[in-house]
């Protein structure tokens, strides 16, 4: 055997190692398009307006979902919203749609908050909710639940909302997605526990699932009414109102007199 054909070897061996190792990394899945259920009318309250604060970027109907293949243990999908979009920064629900393609009908997950560094959500959350969710019925259709996040106040800017789950407990379950053509394409991130904390985009993927999405279905909506910042008086401030207060009342004593 020549030196040359041994390292052509050597290097078809290397190839075969590696690539499943790619494709382990990250392994997100949709349900079949054969799986539709009788159209789904969601949560009364998920469907709600502008003027009552929710922030809606799909178009409420589910052509699709995107989740993980079953080995994963850590998977997430967040979505990017603008702090513009909501009256105030300070949440009250978000609303997560899911779609089942199997018989286990209750899903444990979390509801992640991520902030935004060059372009896409910071390697941690600063907010997590613990939730869970009876996804009805089975197949490709809505079936939204609300989660209270009061406390979670959003950060100038961009943010990144979405689900993380175990999907290797709760097995093919899926964020809706919708694909209908006309909406502008909202950016989606989305990463497993084998992807070292690194995101990826939908928009950038090579992956066909993602090759027509538009807007992942998950909603925000935040309160009206918001606390005014009260500003405080620090040692010269107050050393200054000390003064003014004795001059006024010095003053007075004089009228008195």
């Amino acid at each position: 055997m020549t030196l040359e054909l041994q390292r052509t070897l050597l290097t078809l061996m290397a190839a075969l190692i590696l690539v499943p190792g790619i494709t382990l990394r990250a392994q997100p899945i949709a349900p079949s398009s054969s799986l539709v259920a009788p159209q789904g009318e969601g949560e009364e309250a998920c469907n709600g307006t502008v003027e009552e604060g929710w922030v809606i970027l799909d178009d409420g109907t589910a052509e699709t979902g995107y989740g993980w293949v079953p080995s994963v243990i850590e998977g997430e999908f967040v979505q990017r919203f603008s702090t513009t979009l909501f009256p105030t920064r300070d949440l009250e629900s978000v609303c997560i749609c899911w779609i089942r393609t199997t018989a286990d009908d209750d899903i444990d997950f979390e509801v992640v908050f991520y902030g935004d560094v060059d372009g896409q959500p910071a390697p941690f959350p600063y907010a997590v909710v613990s939730a869970s969710s009876t996804v009805e019925p089975k197949g490709i259709t809505e079936s939204f639940t609300e989660v209270d996040v009061r406390g979670v106040r959003i950060p100038v800017g961009p943010s990144y909302i979405g689900a993380r789950w175990n999907a290797s407990v709760d097995r093919f379950f899926f964020v809706c997605a919708d694909s209908t053509e006309g909406i502008e394409p909202v950016e989606v991130f989305f990463r497993d526990d084998r992807a070292e904390g690194e995101w990826a985009s939908v928009l950038d993927s090579l992956d066909p699932i993602f090759r027509q999405h538009r807007a992942l279905m998950v909603r925000g909506r935040s309160s009206f009414a918001t606390a005014l910042d009260v500003p405080t008086l620090g040692v010269g401030g107050l050393a200054m109102l000390v003064v003014l207060l004795a001059g006024v009342a010095s003053r007075l004593l004089r009228r008195h007199r």
